[in-house]
């Protein structure tokens, strides 16, 4: 059995200090005063990390309510759906939030609920270009490339929050604002019908498109305007302390790869986009989780970022396969098949890593993952003592739910 965390690794977890910076105009205002009072209601015997697991649980619950009445990813749902989808993004939204609040409330937080925070995150991103794609009528390969950039825009905060010490949320380009938006906009569909999303607008310049095809051309200046941000913040910070800036570009390999296997699967596989929009878009989700997770766990480890990962390599399967198809290649297996087969590797493959990753994680720092420690002595509080301060650098995996 691998382990995902080294004896170096569990060293270094005594250093470890998570560092947030949210720029957010309506969490200062509003959501932070409203979170308090709401975290009032949470018994303090409610774990931190159960709370973020209902949260990714609500937002299963937005991609069955959806997948119900479009399997595929297309087609009009009945309007109370939406108002259901602006409901569990609510829900997702203040457990989100609420569980970074109940950690520092009963001093259980730790790097391993910061990872399972992101990690819970991570695997909500495929939902929501699902959810938000058959919202606004994109269809398939809007969809699946609307996809695609929230993972790059999940992946870029994180690369920068990696090099520069800070995740730092913006004032704009934030999620709760974000989430606010999508509320909004799943309300209006409700109210007006999906339909309105391919209703014709006319555009300086562009001329006329759907209202669909317009909010998405805002996406992905939304997503270029992020990019340059988060790579000139990175590099300043960098080059103010004098730190080598081709490590951090380098660092971008193992994403760079997911994209480009991402886009030609997409490219060569015909029909298998348009017939499996919604599998094959959780393929890749499933693969980014996986991949955001190591990439999450280096660095609470104070490890270098890898080139290559290993859940990349059925994607690369199975973009080949469909490639071969497209040049008439020998076809061993359908391109249906494979990708069924791709996806369930992959989701073995996550179970697998969030499962070691999660007790050996709770081994080294002695805590348990949905039941609150024991606090410490008034003298030896959380605020002044590593959670794991103490911890055995070797790797105990006997640790428990």
């Amino acid at each position: 059995m691998p382990h995902y965390v080294s004896a170096e690794g569990a060293q270094n977890l005594q250093f470890y200090k998570y560092s947030c910076t949210d720029k957010s105009l309506l969490v200062k205002y509003v959501f932070s005063h409203f979170w308090s009072w709401l975290i009032e209601y949470i018994p303090r015997w409610v774990a931190p990390n159960l709370l973020t697991l209902l949260g990714l649980g609500s937002m299963v619950c937005a991609f069955l309510t959806m997948y119900l009445y479009c399997p595929d990813g297309m087609g009009i749902a009945p309007r109370w759906v939406y108002v259901a989808q602006a409901v569990w993004i609510f829900l997702y939204q203040a457990l989100d939030n609420l569980d970074g609040k109940q950690a520092r409330r009963t001093g259980s937080s730790s790097a391993l609920g910061e990872l399972f925070d992101h990690g819970a995150d991570a695997f909500t991103v495929a939902i929501f270009a699902f959810v938000l794609g058959t919202t606004f009528q994109f269809g398939p390969v809007l969809t699946f490339s609307f996809g695609i950039l929230l993972m790059a825009t999940f992946f870029l905060a994180h690369w920068e929050s990696h090099f520069t010490g800070i995740l730092l949320l913006r004032a704009l380009a934030n999620p709760v604002e974000s989430q606010c938006v999508l509320m909004l906009l799943m309300l209006l569909t409700a109210a007006f019908g999906p339909r309105m999303w391919l209703s014709v607008v006319s555009l300086p310049i562009v001329g006329p498109v759907t209202l669909s095809s317009a909010w998405f051309g805002m996406l992905i200046l939304s997503f270029l305007g992020n990019l340059y941000d988060n790579v000139s913040t990175t590099m300043q910070n960098l080059r103010s302390r004098s730190m080598d800036t081709e490590q951090a570009m380098s660092a971008f390999a193992p994403f760079a790869i997911f994209a480009a296997v991402a886009l030609l699967w997409a490219e060569s596989s015909g029909a298998l986009l348009f017939e499996h929009t919604v599998l094959f878009l959780f393929t890749f989700g499933m693969a980014f989780a996986h991949l955001q997770i190591r990439l999450l766990l280096s660095g609470i480890l104070k490890e270098h970022w890898k080139t290559y990962y290993s859940c990349l390599t059925p994607l690369i399967i199975g973009c080949m396969n469909s490639v071969l198809a497209r040049v008439g290649g020998p076809e061993i297996l359908s391109e249906h098949t494979v990708l069924v087969l791709v996806f369930v590797v992959i989701l073995v493959h996550d179970c697998f890593l969030v499962w070691h990753v999660v007790r050996e994680l709770s081994g080294v720092l002695g805590i348990r993952v949905f039941r609150i420690t024991p606090s410490l002595p008034s003298d030896l509080s959380p605020k002044n003592v590593p959670r794991n301060a103490g911890a055995p650098a070797a790797i105990d995996t006997r640790g428990g739910l």
